[in-house]
């Protein structure tokens, strides 16, 4: 399917980062230049409001019931709470070069990364530092956390790394090295994937696999058995016929069965968290280009 541009809005001086409210009918802007947040209207694109927020705004971020919003200010040093109610600050943290924000699943925690090398853990029901600094690579500028809250992957974007924290201990577990100028371009695959309910998991799925090839298996076999009361041999015999044709007959439908479930359903991978996937962008040698990269992340 071909995307086009059904809209453009125009928006105060370098729009930096957009988050979408979680019932789709706001999307929020940062626009570094002037300390703004826009307000637009998903349906109509239209501006609905602007919030003056002070130094340059930077990420931003809103917890899951829509009510909050987070916004990041570098030159201004702080960290801003936002009722999406009224649009207006409630609540203002002073914290050195703040730029990168992403909230856990459940919104209790912020991590806060700055334009220096720390990474701060906020408790939002306090609004006060909880941990840090966690020392991490240079110009923290991008986070992305896991659906399941365990970890935080940080886009050292001036020193070429990506520092893996866990969520349990707050500490640096991991560090991917040569990926240039790393950045998350958006968190689709990490802190806003939902789990969905109901659909197998990866080992579910094995044994489905091997229930539907058994499945095929005891049906072939059982039709080659002649009918007693008729006397003739059952009507889905193969001639030739053999259990390995029957395993591998049964392996090709439930292949098949889980094709059409990826296609139409989704991967079967990031609901259930065996692996979540995390997109960035890495610039490359070239600045002006960034080619897509995907963390492979296993809980």
């Amino acid at each position: 399917m071909k995307s086009t541009v059904s809209a453009t809005t125009s928006v105060r001086d370098e729009p930096r980062r957009i988050v979408v409210s979680p019932a789709d009918t706001n999307v929020y802007v940062s626009n570094s230049g002037t300390g703004t947040v826009s307000v637009v209207n998903a349906t109509t694109a239209a501006i609905v409001a602007t919030i003056t927020v002070g130094g340059s705004t930077w990420d931003i971020d809103i917890s899951r019931d829509g009510l909050t919003l987070y916004v990041a200010t570098v030159s201004g040093n702080s960290v801003k709470k936002i009722a999406t109610a009224t649009n207006t600050v409630t609540s203002t943290l002073t914290l050195a070069a703040a730029a990168a924000l992403a909230l856990t699943p459940d919104d209790t925690k912020l991590y806060v990364g700055n334009a220096s090398t720390s990474v701060y853990v906020i408790d939002t029901a306090t609004f006060a530092v909880e941990t840090g600094p966690i020392t991490v690579g240079s110009t923290p500028d991008s986070l992305a956390i896991t659906p399941n809250g365990t970890t935080v992957y940080v886009g050292n974007y001036a020193s070429d790394t990506v520092s893996v924290i866990s969520t349990t201990t707050n500490a640096v577990t991991a560090t991917i090295t040569d990926r240039d100028a790393p950045f998350f371009s958006a968190r689709l695959f990490g802190t806003r994937l939902l789990n969905v309910g109901g659909i197998p998991t990866l080992p579910e799925w094995g044994v489905i696999l091997l229930t539907l090839s058994l499945l095929a298996i005891a049906t072939w076999q059982l039709a080659a058995v002649p009918a007693m009361t008729t006397g003739v041999s059952g009507t889905a015999m193969v001639s030739g016929g053999s259990w390995l044709t029957s395993m591998l007959l049964g392996q090709v439908a439930a292949t098949i069965g889980l094709g059409y479930y990826t296609v139409l359903v989704g991967p079967p991978v990031a609901h259930d968290e065996i692996g979540t996937f995390l997109a960035g962008c890495d610039n490359g040698s070239d600045s002006s280009v960034r080619a897509p990269f995907i963390l492979s992340h296993t809980s």
